[in-house]
């Protein structure tokens, strides 16, 4: 599966997204419950 550069960094984006919400989801939901 080749990748393009573009393609490449949109999910690079879209990986890191997903684990920032995670993080934050982690990290604020013990708080409140």
């Amino acid at each position: 599966m080749k990748l393009t550069k573009q393609e490449k960094s949109w999910v690079l984006q879209d990986w890191g997204n997903s684990v920032y919400s995670i993080m934050i989801t982690t990290a604020i939901l013990p708080i409140y419950f």
